[in-house]
């Protein structure tokens, strides 16, 4: 795949198996005015991230896991579906499940990937 994704520093890109962006948009309360005229807000759009990895070792793993579970994500990225393909910067916060992800072994408490999808979904809208 031709695209980029770094979290926070680290590199994601070389290790995606699967890869998308799609939007989110709201379109805030309608309003009315004294005329009686309805005048609608402008849409706000919203990125949403969805990827899974190729794990090479459990020890990746874990510095992946750290670095998802900090409290605030840096993502430069591109979008696929727009032609220009732009790397675009914006904070994020993950909202998928980390701990279905990414498991933990017991005999040595670091935790694996298994394989399951991971969503960001940015904190600010457009």
């Amino acid at each position: 795949m031709d695209v980029t994704l770094t979290i926070n520093g680290r590199d994601f890109s070389s290790r995606l198996t699967q890869y998308s962006v799609e939007q989110e948009i709201n379109y805030p309360d309608m309003v009315t005015t004294r005329d009686g005229t309805e005048h609608y807000g402008r849409p706000r759009k919203r990125d949403i991230i969805n990827f899974r990895l190729l794990m090479f070792d459990d020890n990746q793993a874990q510095e992946d896991y750290d670095i998802l579970t900090a409290s605030t994500l840096l993502v430069t990225y591109t979008n696929p579906q727009v032609r220009n393909q732009l790397k675009v910067e914006r904070v994020f916060k993950v909202t998928s499940n980390l701990s279905a992800a990414f498991g933990i072994r017991s005999w040595n408490g670091l935790r694996y990937y298994t394989g399951g999808a991971i969503t960001l979904r940015a904190v600010n809208v457009e």
